[in-house]
């Protein structure tokens, strides 16, 4: 016998890996204590957070492991923009300002 559970095609979270979900944690909680707890709800452009994003994906590029002023790594802060950018996207705070070609 089994339960129903009607969740046919909603995200299956079990696949996301918990080093990913730890280093977005791990981000967030370095910006938390710098700016404040869902400071960055209140939205922010799009390319801003992009930009903070590719600044540390170019460093860890570069051979850089670890953020000079956080000591964490690259991957966290750069993931950790990415999830702030989808969440500001979800609650309507993202501005657009990208290019439009």
């Amino acid at each position: 016998m089994s339960g129903t559970k009607h969740d046919t095609g909603k995200p299956d979270l079990t696949l996301v890996p918990r080093p990913a979900v730890e280093a977005i944690a791990r981000g967030l909680m370095y910006g938390a204590g710098k700016y404040g707890r869902y400071n960055y709800c209140g939205g922010f452009e799009n390319t801003r957070l992009l930009a903070a994003c590719l600044r540390h994906i170019y460093q860890y590029l570069d051979g850089q492991d670890r953020d000079a002023e956080s000591t964490l790594s690259h991957l966290d802060h750069a993931i950790a923009n990415l999830a702030m950018l989808l969440h500001c996207q979800e609650l309507g705070t993202a501005k657009e300002n990208r290019r439009k070609t």
